[in-house]
């Protein structure tokens, strides 16, 4: 809740930065990694599933950290990186409900969250480097 409103102030006020624009998915970064790991030491969240995430989340902070300094390149937002940001409060959430409930961890339900969660990150993958792969064309093509 934090995140959206922090920009929606800096869009209201004009207030936005360029390296407010870089922290912003970093800090979501650094909460996805933290959430994650805390609802799999505490509530038995799928281990592959936050190596998974850890890795992805760490790609992403270190090529668009290259990106950000080293090329003035900054990656938008799109609608799977702000559904992966609502899905792991959804599932930080689930699992912690889930463990309250004494959900049953062999079922197809406990699994659907996190299952859920990556698909959305892949597809967003996907989708962020078609992005990057278009726009650096763009850029070569133009020569600047």
């Amino acid at each position: 809740m934090s995140d959206f409103i922090d920009g929606y102030i800096a869009r209201r006020f004009n207030s936005e930065s360029i390296y407010g624009k870089y922290l912003d998915p970093v800090c979501d970064k650094i909460f996805t990694i933290v959430g994650i790991l805390l609802i799999s030491y505490y509530y038995n969240y799928p281990i592959q599933i936050l190596y998974l995430i850890v890795v992805r989340e760490f790609l992403g902070v270190i090529i668009g950290t290259f990106l950000f300094f080293k090329r003035g390149f900054q990656g938008e937002p799109n609608i799977f990186g702000k559904l992966g940001v609502v899905l792991v409060n959804i599932n930080i959430a689930f699992y912690i409900l889930a463990k309250a409930i004494n959900l049953n961890q062999d079922s197809y339900l406990f699994l659907f969250p996190a299952e859920l969660l990556v698909i959305v990150y892949l597809v967003g993958m996907l989708t962020y480097l078609n992005s990057y792969y278009n726009d650096f064309r763009e850029f070569a093509r133009r020569g600047t």
